[in-house]
Order: structure tokens, then sequence, then C-alpha cells
């Protein structure tokens, strides 16, 4: 008799547009209905306040990947072409442009 294997399943996957985050209700419940949730977004403000690991593409290709550590000046300089610094304000980390 062969070993019985366990029911396949499917990861349920939200992904959340950058203007979806404004209703907070609905974020903050819907990781609770999926497995992952992801969010596409081009403010980095926005994305290190609610996000814990990134993804930055540039070209199509992966540029940076991680957590908060794949947000540095370097790599914002090179996805964005913006020279950039990132400050400490109120305990977040804010991303401001350098002067």
């Amino acid at each position: 008799m062969a070993p019985r294997r366990p029911p396949q399943t499917v990861p349920r996957l939200i992904v959340f547009d950058t203007l979806l985050l404004g209703r907070k209700p609905y974020v903050k419940s819907a990781p609770n209905d999926a497995d992952v949730a992801a969010a596409v977004m081009h403010d980095l403000n926005l994305s290190l306040r609610y996000c814990d690991r990134f993804l930055m593409v540039k070209d199509g290709l992966v540029a940076a990947n991680g957590g908060v550590e794949a947000i540095t000046p370097g790599n914002i300089e090179n996805v964005y072409g913006l020279k950039a610094e990132i400050i400490e304000h109120r305990g977040r980390r804010v991303v401001v442009p350098a002067e």
C-alpha cells in the first residue's frame, strides 16, 4: 500500500496596490485571510512603515531583496536615480533626499 500524501493546497495570496493601503481595516484583516500578502509600492517611506520584506526591481531585474537592510542609499540611487539619506525620526526609518 502506498503512503498517503497530504492534500495539495495552494497558498492564498493577496496583492495590494498602493491605493488600497489607505483602507487600514482591510489591510489589517487581510493577512489573516491569506498565507502571503504582497504590496506594490513606489513610496519608500510607506514601504518602510508597513512592510518587513522588500524587493527592489530595476529594468525587470532584482536590484535588492531582503529585510529593512535592503533599503540603503546605494540601492535607492541605483533603482530610482535619487541620492538619499536614511534617518531615524520618532523611532522610524525615513528616506529623505540628500542635499
